[in-house]
């Protein structure tokens, strides 16, 4: 994948800068995804490898685009290693409904939280991802794949 830096302020960086560095980080890596996937899958054989950063994990000032695409290029290409290895939905197994969820997120910006989780399902997932940050997808998996059966 090609990537690239922007740096500044959310507060100066235009939205052009934002589609720029999101066209080339993150939909280069989407274009590039979905060329190869129907091959590998048709297949069977070989690899997507997608590239993030530490920066797709860790997030600093004044790099907020460069962040967000290494973020989205990270939880696409986890999500995607999920699907290849479920192929089967799973929203049924969500735990929160939409109007709860609703109130919550409504309630946080009143008091005027930074994040918050909605659901024990979040809470679960959150510590799974924070714990196991790598090996929590072959749980996830695991578990679907059981669920399915």
């Amino acid at each position: 994948n090609a990537g690239v830096a922007m740096g500044g302020s959310v507060e100066c960086s235009s939205y052009a800068d934002y589609e720029w560095i999101l066209g080339i980080n993150l939909w280069g890596v989407i274009y590039g995804t979905k060329a190869f996937l129907p091959y590998i899958k048709e297949t069977k054989d070989g690899h997507i490898i997608n590239i993030s950063s530490v920066f797709g994990i860790f997030s600093q000032p004044t790099q907020s685009g460069y962040n967000m695409s290494k973020f989205s290029v990270r939880g696409f290409t986890e999500s995607l290693r999920q699907e290849l290895d479920i192929l089967k939905s799973f929203e049924s197994l969500f735990l929160t409904v939409p109007e709860k969820a609703a109130k919550k997120i409504l309630a946080s910006v009143v008091d005027d939280k930074r994040r918050i989780l909605v659901g024990p399902d979040a809470y679960v997932l959150d510590i799974m991802q924070r714990g196991l940050p790598v090996s929590y997808q072959k749980l996830v998996t695991a578990s679907f794949s059981l669920a399915s059966r």
